[in-house]
This record gives C-alpha cells, sequence and structure tokens, in this order.
C-alpha cells in the first residue's frame, strides 16, 4: 500500500514537471554558404553583364529536405573587385530579375570588401525589394540567380572581375 502512495505521487509529481518539453521542436540557426557571383571584365572592355545561378542543392545542405525553415536573414552583401586599376567601378546587382543594390566608387577602394550596411559607396534604395526576392528564395528552396552588370570608367586590363557575396542565416526547425 505505502509503495502504491509512493508511486502515485511519483507519477502526479512527473506529469506536472514539464517533461512533455522534450516533444517540443529545436530552433538551430544554420549559415547559409555559396550564394556569390564573380563577374569578369573582359581586357580593354568597359563593362560587365553576367548572371550566375547557384542551386539550392548547393547553398542549402541536402539534410534540409526534410526541415522546416522559418526565419531567414540576410546579415550582409559585399562587393569587392578584383585586380589592380586606377579607375572607377559603377554597377547594379539583381537577385533573381530584382535589384538588390547599386554600388560606384574608385575600383581601389572596393578592392577592400564593401558591406551594403556600412559602406557609403553603395545606393540602398532598391534594397528591401531585392532582400524579400532573396529570403523568398531561401525559403522555399529555390535557385538563385545573382545578376551582376556595370561598367568602369576606362578600359580596363586583362584580370579584372567584381565578386559579389551574400551572407545569410536560416532557422531550421528539427
Amino acid at each position: 500500500m505505502k509503495a502504491r502512495v509512493v508511486l502515485l505521487m511519483l507519477f502526479v509529481g512527473l506529469m506536472t514537471m514539464g517533461f512533455d518539453c522534450v516533444n517540443d521542436s529545436a530552433l538551430i540557426s544554420v549559415n547559409i554558404t555559396g550564394v556569390t557571383g564573380t563577374y569578369n571584365i573582359n581586357a580593354g572592355g568597359t563593362g560587365f553583364d553576367e548572371s550566375v545561378t547557384i542551386k539550392s542543392s548547393d547553398y542549402l545542405n541536402v539534410d534540409f529536405g526534410t526541415l522546416n525553415l522559418n526565419t531567414t536573414r540576410i546579415y550582409d552583401i559585399r562587393v569587392t573587385t578584383l585586380g589592380t586599376f586606377a579607375g572607377t567601378v559603377s554597377g547594379q546587382v539583381l537577385v533573381n530579375g530584382t535589384q538588390i543594390l547599386a554600388f560606384n566608387g574608385p575600383w581601389a577602394s572596393f578592392n577592400t570588401p564593401q558591406s551594403l550596411v556600412t559602406s557609403p559607396l553603395f545606393d540602398r534604395s532598391q534594397a528591401a525589394a531585392g532582400i524579400a526576392a532573396l529570403v523568398q528564395a531561401i525559403r522555399n528552396r529555390n535557385d538563385i540567380t545573382l545578376r551582376g552588370l556595370g561598367r568602369t570608367s576606362q578600359a580596363v586590363p586583362s584580370g579584372l572581375a567584381v565578386k559579389v557575396e551574400v551572407f545569410a542565416q536560416v532557422d531550421a526547425e528539427l
């Protein structure tokens, strides 16, 4: 009889202690990598207009296939120029056809990666629509097309390119 009372008290105690949280889902923040485009400028040319398509399987690991993707954060976009050039560069970056940023300034300034968050060399007026398109593509596990187009102030030597990198995170629900 005494053992039954102790077991009943233990059972009631366990039911009221909130142990059902073991069944609750967990959120894990995961970095999205590989959303990058590099746009070459032909020697003697003054412009570039290229697109790079990043497959969802390249930026989302196969293991994400069964997980719910919740909040997606774009925490930075950086533009970097590759190579040495004395002129200026201006351009735009589009995500799936929607402009996400425009940039303009001395080529040498972009040799150090310029951040959408802090650089005065960016026009952010179209950023909201482009970020929304990017977030939607990631959450829907769609391929992402990054298009870079722009001009230089004069003909360029060989080996020059403009690189765009997107830095993002997604919360995966386990």
